[in-house]
């Protein structure tokens, strides 16, 4: 898909404001198999932003909720 673009325009906000926080969210399905697949995905992500973008891993959290929104969200938050 398009993610690569998304982490993208995420990475040069990061980058832009020093002070944003990263959250990754993930909302999966309630079976096991669905949350450790949500946990390995926001992982990926993480270790993408961290390695190719150069951000630092103090700034990412990431966060699998059963039921929640879209599968995948990214929320920017300044502080």
């Amino acid at each position: 898909g398009d993610n690569k673009a998304m982490l993208a325009t995420v990475a040069s906000k990061l980058k832009a404001n020093p002070n944003c926080m990263i959250t990754i969210n993930g909302y999966p399905e309630t079976s096991k198999a669905s949350q450790a697949n949500c946990q390995k995905r926001l992982d990926a992500v993480k270790i993408y932003l961290i390695e190719k973008e150069g951000i630092s891993a103090d700034r990412i959290t990431t966060n699998c909720e059963v039921g929640g929104g879209d599968k995948n969200t990214i929320d920017v938050k300044c502080n």
